[in-house]
């Protein structure tokens, strides 16, 4: 019954979470201007970048005694990857120009972030991973809510305090829900601290080059709608992200569902193909104006190759928990890094080619990785065909928007 209760936060939270992201990106398209939009679109990527520094609680769940770390030692142990890792960080602020407000904004958030995400590990290993998901979604709910409440006034400094008030908030909330323990020994987890970091990284570069190329190369404008309309884009994984996170446990197993998650995983992307066949066509342009505005005419052709995007990286999902349940960490390493070196030497001649088109034609070769996976899992000829008659099919509606 703990256990319905948990997924069934974890379910509501990221429902929650996504519709409310959806809902006010409308509001905020048609009441900050050009600029404002921009560094907003900036604050909400900065925000989801801070996932790729996330490399003290896997490592946490996975070495964790509960004898272990009391909540000072946690703290500590938190307190000095925050402060190592924030360099990083820096350096992108610096790339992007952005002004000193944003800077402490961001800065102030990640250290929060890290800080909370050392219990966030220990909520997990609870059994409360649920509550810690659906108490992250509320906070960032409310946080895009009062987003939209500044959009309407003349106050938009405002912004800058909204995103490290929240991170603080949930690390208040975490450290109070966290039972405390006496016994404080030293973190022994660095290598594992650093391997993960180095998958995260790679994950990092499929998940937003496109952005940080764009927000320095095509400029503030071009960078928000984008931005906008990516997001909305990789909503439309939610189906397969949920069903992955409900199977993988039992394909470690040994269960054999593998060729049902396979099935699903190629019905949902060739249902997302169709999805970006039908914004190739002008009439579907009117759903995107009536969504956003008339700043987003222009960009059907776009949000089409941005889903069809979406519908290759589903495959990423189904092919990562596979070859995890195998122990192949290795491959899929290897497949990984494959496809993201070679969009990224791909990105700046395809964008000096087709400029927007072309930074998405590279995205979609760095996230090609989830269906080479499939094809290493499973020679058999009927995958090869299948595989094939996708590609064929993903081919058509690229040349389409091009």
């Amino acid at each position: 019954m703990k256990a319905l209760n948990q997924k069934n936060q974890l379910i509501i939270a990221t429902l929650v979470n996504s519709f409310v992201g959806i809902a006010i990106y409308p509001v905020i398209a048609r009441n900050f201007n050009e600029q404002q939009l921009h560094i907003v679109m900036l604050l909400i990527f900065v925000n989801a970048l801070f996932g790729a520094f996330d490399v003290l609680k896997p490592v946490l769940i996975s070495n964790f005694n509960r004898e272990i770390y009391s909540k000072l030692s946690l703290f500590n142990l938190s307190s000095f990857v925050a402060i190592t890792l924030i360099p990083l960080i820096l350096s992108y602020c610096l790339f992007i120009d952005a002004s000193a407000l944003f800077i402490i904004s961001v800065l102030t958030s990640f250290y929060f972030y890290i800080l909370s995400s050392v219990f966030w590990a220990m909520l997990d290993i609870s059994g409360k991973v649920g509550t810690a998901v659906l108490i992250r979604s509320t906070l960032f709910s409310i946080m895009y809510i009062m987003l939209c409440y500044i959009s309407f006034l003349e106050t938009f400094e405002n912004i800058y305090f909204l995103l490290p008030t929240t991170h603080f908030l949930i690390l208040v909330v975490f450290i109070c829900l966290v039972e405390d323990s006496a016994v404080e020994v030293n973190f022994k987890g660095g290598a594992r601290v650093f391997s993960t970091l180095t998958q995260n990284s790679l994950r990092a570069i499929i998940d937003f080059t496109d952005r940080l190329f764009i927000s320095k190369f095509l400029g503030g404008g071009v960078f928000a709608y984008y931005s906008i309309l990516a997001d909305l884009a990789n909503k439309t994984n939610l189906p397969i992200q949920l069903t992955n996170s409900y199977m993988y446990p039992k394909i470690c197993t040994g269960s054999s569902l593998y060729s049902r998650l396979r099935v699903i995983t190629y019905a949902l992307s060739g249902l997302l193909l169709i999805l970006s066949l039908l914004f190739t066509f002008e009439a579907s342009h009117t759903l995107l104006v009536w969504y956003g505005g008339r700043s987003f005419e222009e960009l059907g052709n776009v949000f089409s190759l941005l889903i069809a995007v979406a519908s290759l990286y589903s495959f990423a999902f189904t092919s990562q928990s596979l070859l995890r349940a195998k122990d192949m960490y290795v491959l899929l390493n290897k497949i990984t890094l494959f496809t993201s070196l070679i969009g990224l030497l791909m990105i700046y001649p395809l964008f000096l080619i087709l400029q927007l088109k072309g930074v998405i034609l590279a995205v979609l070769i760095m996230k090609s990785n989830g269906i080479i996976g499939i094809l290493f899992l499973d020679d058999k000829l009927r995958t090869r065909l299948m595989a094939l008659l996708y590609v064929c099919f993903l081919s058509f509606i690229v040349m389409l928007n091009l």
